[in-house]
């Protein structure tokens, strides 16, 4: 998997997550979303170069650092925390 397409499916992945209130054993569900989600974003653009990372106005608000510190902490294909 291109190592951008993987980051933005984990971003958008680690952003499902936290919307639905952090919810444990649900990783592979919201990792499938995101990957469906960056799909469909593609398919629009016709390119996935074209494809920008989705996120809503409350995550997008966010601090940069705040979301590359929780990030961080995910495994590669995971949204879930490391222990």
């Amino acid at each position: 998997m291109n190592i951008d397409r993987e980051k933005s499916i984990r971003n958008r992945a680690y952003e499902i997550w936290h919307q639905q209130g952090c919810p444990d054993g649900r990783d592979q569900e919201h990792w499938d979303q995101a990957a469906r989600e960056m799909e469909s974003a593609e398919d629009t653009t016709g390119t996935a170069s074209g494809a920008q990372p989705m996120s809503d106005p409350e995550t997008a608000s966010k601090p940069a650092a705040l979301a590359a510190s929780a990030r961080s902490t995910m495994s590669p294909r995971s949204s879930t925390l490391k222990s």
